[in-house]
């Protein structure tokens, strides 16, 4: 039986980065205004982003990324359009082939945004694998490279901590995956591109028959991934 993953409430907790009166403020404030319940703990003052970084880099077990020390590739880069980028706050990191199969690892900050990684995966015709880094240096690093925004400078991380280089991504990111030995570690690591490419087909075919909307169904996905919060 596969270990349940731990609520990021109680990875804090656990840190001693937040009381538990801290997590009810959050979950009370998420529960008014919407998102992510991580989100919350930043925007109400409590953490900050690198302690987030650290919680969800534990929670999920997938290495950070700084992306100061990252000088990303424009022909990695072109792998996925702008708009794709800006919707999920994500950003293609390095690609690596083999046996004839693409593998692309991302940098994001929300890991359960599983739509995020079906869609680069249907894009880019890649497997995905995440690595976790800040919504800052991510939103940063949008605007540096698909906005030509030469005068955008990626943010440092506020403290140091253990980051992961880009020849360092495939090795790190694999080893992770392994220590888990778990199902879903075998899940995390299997590409979910043939699989897509049937979702998508159906997706789209219940949209031309007009039996919802591409609104309701990207609210639906919302709506299911705070409720995994």
């Amino acid at each position: 039986m596969s270990e349940v993953k731990k609520r990021i409430g109680e990875i804090l907790l656990e840190e001693g980065a937040i009381s538990e009166e801290n997590l009810e403020q959050a979950i009370k404030h998420k529960a008014r205004v919407g998102g992510k319940l991580a989100e919350k703990f930043i925007e109400l003052g409590f953490i900050n982003e690198v302690t987030l970084l650290k919680a969800l880099s534990k929670q999920y077990n997938v290495p950070c990324a700084d992306l100061t020390k990252m000088k990303l590739d424009k022909a990695i880069i072109d792998r996925i359009s702008p708009d794709l980028a800006k919707k999920h706050h994500v950003i293609p990191l390095v690609e690596k082939e083999s046996d004839g199969r693409k593998t692309l690892f991302l940098g994001m900050w929300d890991l359960s945004n599983m739509l995020a990684i079906s869609d680069v995966e249907f894009f880019t015709n890649s497997a995905v694998k995440p690595v976790i880094a800040t919504i800052s240096q991510i939103d940063a690093a949008i605007g540096l490279y698909y906005d030509d925004e030469d005068w955008v400078t990626i943010p440092p991380l506020k403290e140091k901590i253990d980051t992961i280089y880009a020849d360092e991504i495939e090795r790190l990111h694999d080893e992770s995956l392994i220590e888990r030995g778990t199902s879903e570690a075998g899940m995390a690591s299997k590409s979910l591109m043939d699989r897509n490419v049937e979702i998508h087909a159906m997706l789209e075919l219940l949209l031309k028959k007009g039996i919802f909307t591409k609104g309701e169904f990207e609210r639906e996905v919302k709506h299911l991934e705070e409720k995994r919060q």
